[in-house]
């Protein structure tokens, strides 16, 4: 069967198998000549896993960055934002504000005034944080299996802030910050980014240690129930009560932050 494609100087006559190839070489040989990008639909939020293109962070629409800490024009960039590709329990991640933040090593400076002999312990969180990030690294390339961190402390001590401070590092600090643990949104938000989450001040310790052995096993533990296979960890800031009631767990699991 013959068809006929017809534009306003154009006119082809050819069966589907012809007008198939004409215009396959017809793109082959523009993507040749113009060396159109070739771009991926991002995956998730935060360091996109496909090997075949440069290491690359993806936060929102706006703001991607390399290997090197780089910011990249979207235009430029390897990955598209595809509209709202999340569920709605990542919608407040889709919305992460661009904007400009100070330097790291003036946040460092103001600890010391801030938190005084709690000033190691800050740095540790943030240090907990990077970890979040490499969590999927770790578990492929190392072998490794990674602890949650868990900072713990008197009242008043600043364990949130310095958690809220870490999340800040990404522009997190409202995202991916969350008070209750009584469902499985935090296991849904760690299968889906790879920035970290802070779970904050929780009262459930028992959903606290399962979500610990969730993550430590990177999903794999049988008396889970949650099938999510996450991509980040988590840090958490809890009070002495509940450390007290976590105190069963093997320390290998957790990583204490004294504030």
């Amino acid at each position: 069967m013959r068809g006929s494609l017809s534009f306003p100087h154009i006119r082809c006559h050819a069966n589907n198998i012809q007008l198939g190839c004409y215009l396959m070489q017809k793109l082959e040989s523009t993507l040749r000549e113009n060396q159109l990008p070739h771009k991926r639909a991002v995956e998730c939020i935060g360091l996109q896993s496909i090997a075949e293109t440069p290491k690359t962070w993806v936060l929102n629409s706006q703001v991607h960055v390399d290997e090197r800490g780089n910011t990249i024009d979207p235009d430029c960039s390897p990955y598209v934002w595809l509209g709202q590709f999340i569920e709605d329990d990542l919608a407040s991640s889709a919305k992460l504000r661009k904007k400009r933040r100070q330097p790291l090593q003036k946040l460092l400076e103001s600890l010391k005034p801030c938190y005084q002999a709690n000033s190691p312990a800050v740095l540790l969180t943030f240090g907990a944080q990077v970890l979040c990030l490499h969590y999927e690294g770790i578990h492929k390339d190392a072998k490794a299996c990674v602890p949650a961190a868990v900072v713990f402390g008197d009242v008043s001590t600043g364990k949130s802030k310095a958690t809220r401070a870490s999340l800040a590092l990404l522009g997190m600090e409202d995202a991916n910050l969350l008070h209750s643990v009584s469902d499985t949104k935090a296991m849904k938000v760690t299968a889906k980014s790879t920035t970290g989450i802070v779970i904050d001040d929780p009262s459930d310790h028992s959903q606290i240690a399962e979500k610990i052995l969730h993550h430590f096993e990177h999903g794999k533990s049988t008396t889970c129930s949650a099938t999510y296979t996450p991509r980040c960890t988590f840090i958490t800031s809890v009070n002495k009560e509940c450390l007290e009631r976590l105190a069963s767990l093997p320390p290998r699991q957790v990583m204490l932050l004294l504030t």
